[in-house]
């Protein structure tokens, strides 16, 4: 067989390398180039892609000012009640493998309802939500089937948390009286304590001293009616047990006397340290609060794209911030499905979620902003 392949090898050679005139055919024919594969990443012209989303979200967590806060959950329905202002875009470059990607949110919503404390019959919430996001992404896998990209980015987020507080007087002397009974109560116990422990030191210390005294008396008066060397007489134990309840007695009753005593004075410092608790709740309970901050989170993660038809496709992307940065944790995550119209219009419908875990110097924004979102983008 090797010989067989050699031989034919060797006459194909010396066929085509043998000199052939313009009117002469050849046996051989000239190899032509199979079909160069499909490489979508080699198209080096400039894209743009505008995009205009509609995402209609839901916001639950916890915002707070100087260490007050408050948990809300606020359905998409109750934000458009009190949305005063919103504006989304997105904005995405793409030269070849490397894209750049700007996405950018801002929504205003007043007198959102707050979950009451103990204090408060009703807090009003303000809050001001700004993003802006900005990312590289580099296209690790292309084909006519889809692509996916690595992501590398930050997103800079400004909050403003306005709280409005309306005082619950019920709920102020509830909790006056709780704090009240409280420490009263605390102090009772320990004068309890230290009352029972002194009230048997003293029986114990009085039955003693009148036993050690009558045993004297008894040594003084009687006169030794026994032989030497065999004790005097003392008084017996039935003696110093009934001599022990008799102390006991007088000395419940006088403890009982003091206690009783105590009992009403701690009663009116407690009338009167409940009527200061309120007092001082009531003067310092804030009617307004309002702070802001502004920070940056790094983050990385990844995106891709799958089509399932020529003009049906699914995709999705996820990023997570870089711990410790900034935010204590945050991440998000997006899936949908699409539809290419052509001439660069296509439409994506899907959901997405964003979670903000932020908390410095009294400032509290821990949220989680999720809904179904539906986007329009233009490709040229």
């Amino acid at each position: 067989m090797f010989r067989l392949l050699s031989s034919a090898a060797l006459g194909a050679f010396l066929v085509a390398g043998s000199p052939v005139s313009a009117g002469d055919y050849s046996l051989v024919k000239e190899p032509v180039d199979p079909d160069p594969p499909i490489d979508i990443t080699s198209d080096d012209e400039w894209k743009f892609t505008l995009g205009v989303p509609g995402w209609m979200v839901g916001l639950e967590g916890t915002a707070g000012v100087l260490g007050f806060t408050t948990p809300f959950d606020l359905k998409f329905s109750t934000i458009m009640n009190n949305l005063e202002a919103v504006a989304l875009g997105q904005f995405e470059v793409q030269k070849g493998r490397v894209g750049f990607l700007f996405d950018g949110l801002y929504m205003r919503i007043s007198d959102a309802p707050g979950t009451p404390g103990p204090l408060f019959s009703k807090i009003d919430l303000g809050l001001q939500l700004g993003m802006i996001e900005g990312a590289i992404a580099y296209r690790i896998a292309e084909s006519e089937r889809g692509y996916f990209d690595l992501l590398a980015g930050a997103r800079y987020i400004y909050v403003g948390i306005d709280l409005g507080f309306t005082q619950d007087d019920a709920g102020i002397q509830q909790f006056s009286r709780n704090v009240s009974n409280a420490a009263i109560g605390a102090v009772s116990d320990r004068l309890r304590n230290a009352t029972a422990g002194a009230q048997q030191r003293i029986t114990d210390r009085l039955t003693n001293t009148i036993v050690d005294r009558v045993n004297q008396r008894i040594e003084e008066r009687l006169p030794p009616r026994f032989p030497p060397g065999r004790p005097t007489p003392q008084l017996g134990k039935a003696a110093e047990a009934y001599v022990k309840a008799a102390v006991a007695e007088r000395t419940a009753r006088a403890a009982g006397a003091v206690s009783a005593r105590v009992k009403k004075r701690l009663q009116r410092a407690q009338k009167e340290l409940e009527r200061r608790i309120a007092q001082a709740v009531d003067d310092r309970a804030p009617d307004e609060l309002s702070g802001s901050r502004d920070w940056v989170d790094p983050f990385i993660g990844f995106r891709g794209r799958y089509n399932l038809t020529e003009k049906v496709f699914v995709s999705g992307r996820a990023d997570i911030g870089i711990y410790g940065v900034s935010s204590d944790q945050t991440w998000q995550a997006f899936g949908g499905i699409g539809y290419d119209f052509g001439n660069g219009v296509v439409v994506e419908a899907g959901y997405r979620y964003l979670d903000v875990d932020y908390t410095r110097e009294g400032f509290t924004f821990d949220v989680e902003a999720s809904g179904f979102l539906v986007g329009l983008t233009y490709t040229f």
